[in-house]
């Protein structure tokens, strides 16, 4: 029986020593392959993500002169928040225009900076007839200028038959 056992015995080492064998040095060198791997692959993918974006560049700077004059008028609807002339410059022509005598009172900047456009406030009087001060608005509103209009007074003066009006236009700067 002893020699029955001998050969089993030296077959069982044999497997425990093979088994020993690949956990050590085999399943290590796998999991090292399978993790170069994953980096090859994700090397390859961000490569080919950073070739798309080269090549939708490249196609938009080819096209970037049929783009311009878009990208110009957008570009004027925003003042400059450190000179505002032109845009009080365009309320005063627009004043005459309408027949209305225009009084900026105040130019309200804000004193946080919350992101890349920053509101600008103006507080304007306006006096004339009606109609005068409806055209101003009406103007003011279809300029190229992103403005929205607040804070809207209206008053009455009986004695001049002028209306009065008291209001804020918030726009947007660069």
């Amino acid at each position: 029986m002893n020699k029955i056992k001998k050969p089993y015995i030296l077959i069982g080492l044999f497997l425990l020593t093979a088994i020993i064998l690949i956990r050590m040095f085999i399943f290590p060198t796998v999991e090292k392959i399978e993790k170069g791997s994953r980096r090859i692959i994700e090397t390859q993918r961000e490569s080919l993500r950073l070739v798309t974006q080269t090549m939708e560049l490249t196609k938009f700077e080819e096209s970037l002169d049929q783009y311009q004059p878009d990208l110009d008028r957008i570009d004027s609807l925003f003042i400059d928040s450190h000179s505002p002339l032109t845009f009080i410059q365009f309320l005063e022509t627009t004043s005459l225009e309408t027949n209305t005598e225009l009084e900026i009172s105040s130019i309200i900047t804000p004193t946080t900076e919350t992101n890349n456009w920053i509101p600008l406030t103006f507080n304007i009087i306006l006096d004339g007839s009606f109609n005068d001060v409806m055209k101003f608005l009406e103007k003011v509103e279809l300029s190229d200028y992103l403005v929205q209009s607040e804070n809207l007074i209206m008053a009455l003066d009986l004695d001049e038959e002028v209306i009065r009006m008291t209001l804020s236009l918030k726009l947007l700067t660069q």
